[in-house]
């Protein structure tokens, strides 16, 4: 039957369906675009070498532009398939999240392993790798041989390294720091020998690199899990603490495997093994014990009606932990109620509050950016969100908040500190806060359109990213062990260098001068000003030839301390050597001074 109306072509008037692969592929481009636009923004360009290739950039406009005329275009071909493409998207991302998340820990293990050091210097690394070898041999007391001949007329302090005090026998020494982390340490020695000491810490960074995704996992989704645990791996004071056999990140992960372990279910077998956590955390650094009550408090809320159970499966976890620390208090210390740091009224005092309350904010700013503290925003954010969505289990806030809380008024009790490494105090906090923070910015971006929800999430977390690798960089954090390597350098050459019968005056180097050359050690930090001169001549009777060990920054205070008692203070001749980089370490020989007295022509030689 034939019409008036002119036939319509096929397809007239219908918008064009592109490809959902194309479309996502463009808005993906368009979002790493942005991400360039803002690495570049906040740390002021880059450059990045891989082997014959270097990519460098540092000019905003064009990574910016590019990405927004990739976005629009995106956007309009999409049309009103664009929401769906982002959920596409998203899905994909949840879907890959623990591939990401393994990738992620192995990666962050394998940094561990190629940068860390592998030296025993200063105070911690020394005190914990010896404490290590010492649990390996069976013996944390031992004697001190010079403190033994000198019988009570010395203090056996003053022969004691950094990381150690006086024993409970006379002339005998002790670890200074607790026993937990040199047993774990003892124990891969054990099983693989010893250089598996030095991969404790690496291991341990990967399991709360993947602690703190199954953390998020439970706030939030595996998305959330995956940002937070990007946003830790990314963190100067987590790389810093991965780069050196320190407490701090085994502490976190036991820490933060107990939140886990807490969150995981309401059976007995999930508040046993948070229980078991908490028990190692306790003896890996006893000053934290009240975040117990914080995890306990999380086994609770989980625990659902059988509550007296779950307690009680926590509290049987608990006391292995609790005896093991008891019975080594007791037998290094002489009671199970004092430690090797002594009165702790000398580290906590509320005088210490206004000062830290300034110090760590301060420290989480400079290391993390300002995105850290949206996980300020989680009370009211996320319990609005949870009240939204009936149907779905509320995330226990109230045992995550009190975590952060107790940890928080824990150190601004304590001593305060001016170097920001010291935010590595809050680490065990450190994977909770993230996942408030990036759930708390979900939560409050779900009121908007994908199409601008997901760009706006991914800028403020490339943001983040990119402000705490800058930070990193800045510091040279994965330099720390060409810095520590002048330990053994120092050591090495006092090993072949000075006679064996050699007891070295020095702080810093107490332990590394023991530990690789095999020399007897002062620490002239607990001799009195008027002490210096009549200990050396001591020594010198029995047969030992006295030496200064001095960093730079520690000739001021040596100078201090001895200079208006004794002529052997003021350093004023040459050292014998000297080490120039890196570092300044010099090494006298106090019967220099009567030699350049005599006009005898002194020669400083490089150590190397």
């Amino acid at each position: 039957m034939p019409t008036d109306q002119p036939r319509a072509r096929e397809g007239e008037g219908v918008p064009r369906r592109w490809p959902p692969a194309l479309l996502a592929a463009l808005f993906t481009a368009s979002l790493a675009l942005l991400v360039w636009a803002v690495v570049v923004a906040v740390t002021g360009g880059f450059s990045l070498r891989l082997g014959p290739l270097q990519l460098s950039s540092h000019r905003l406009l064009r990574p910016l532009l590019a990405g927004l005329l990739v976005a629009l275009g995106a956007r309009r071909l999409a049309g009103s398939q664009a929401e769906s493409v982002w959920e596409r998207l998203g899905s994909r991302l949840h879907a890959l999240s623990p591939a990401l998340v393994a990738v992620l820990a192995a990666l962050v293990v394998a940094v561990g392993v190629a940068h860390a050091s592998r030296v025993a210097g200063g105070s911690d690394s020394y005190g914990y790798l010896s404490q290590a070898e010492l649990w390996m041999r069976g013996q944390p007391i031992q004697t001190e041989p010079l403190a033994y001949s000198l019988g009570r007329r010395v203090p056996t302090i003053w022969f004691a390294p950094l990381g150690y005090t006086e024993g409970p026998r006379r002339g005998s020494i002790v670890p200074t720091y607790p026993p937990g982390f040199p047993l774990l340490m003892a124990g891969a020695g054990l099983a693989f020998g010893r250089q598996a000491l030095f991969l404790v810490v690496p291991f341990c960074g990967g399991l709360l690199v993947a602690l703190t995704y199954a953390i998020g996992r439970f706030v939030g989704d595996r998305i959330t899990g995956l940002v937070s645990a990007s946003l830790l791996a990314a963190s100067p004071t987590f790389v810093m603490q991965l780069m050196q056999p320190m407490s701090d990140i085994p502490a976190a992960a036991a820490w933060t495997a107990a939140l886990v372990f807490g969150l995981w279910g309401s059976g007995a077998g999930p508040a046993l093994g948070s229980g078991l956590a908490v028990s190692l955390a306790i003896l890996i650094r006893p000053n934290l014990v009240p975040l117990a009550g914080a995890v306990a408090l999380l086994v609770l809320l989980r625990s659902g009606p059988r509550r007296l159970r779950g307690l009680g499966a926590f509290a049987a976890g608990l006391v292995p932990g609790i005896v093991t620390l008891a019975a080594v208090n007791r037998a290094l210390y002489g009671s199970p109620f004092l430690s090797g740091y002594g009165d702790v009224r000398d580290y906590f005092a509320l005088t210490h509050v206004a000062q830290n309350l300034v110090l760590y904010p301060g420290w989480l700013f400079k290391t993390q950016g300002p995105f850290v503290f949206l996980a300020l925003l989680a009370p009211l954010v996320l319990r609005r969100a949870a009240q939204q969505k009936p149907g779905h289990p509320q995330p226990p806030l109230m045992a995550l908040i009190a975590f952060l809380g107790l940890l928080g008024a824990i150190y601004a009790l304590y001593l305060p500190f001016e170097n920001w490494t010291y935010a590595r105090f809050l680490l065990p906090g450190l994977p909770v806060a993230l996942v408030l923070a990036v759930e708390s910015l979900r939560a409050s971006l779900r009121r908007i359109g994908a199409g601008l929800r997901v760009p706006v999430l991914v800028t403020l977390v490339a943001a983040s990213l990119a402000w705490s690798l800058d930070f990193a960089a800045r510091q040279r954090v994965l330099e720390l062990a060409v810095s520590e390597a002048r330990y053994v350098t120092v050591a090495r050459y006092v090993a072949r260098t000075l006679p064996k019968r050699s007891v070295v005056f020095c702080v810093l180097h107490s332990g590394s001068l023991r530990y690789y050359a095999q020399r007897e050690t002062v620490r002239f930090d607990w001799l009195g000003s008027s002490q210096l001169e009549p200990l050396i001549e001591r020594l010198e009777r029995l047969g030992f030839h006295p030496y200064f060990v001095l960093e730079d920054w520690e000739e001021p205070s040596f100078r201090r301390r001895f200079a208006t008692e004794t002529p052997l203070g003021a350093l004023d001749w040459p050292p014998l050597a000297r080490l120039e980089d890196p570092g300044v370490v010099s090494i006298y020989d106090p019967h220099d001074r009567e030699r350049r007295l005599r006009g005898e022509v002194l020669t400083t030689q490089p150590i190397e």
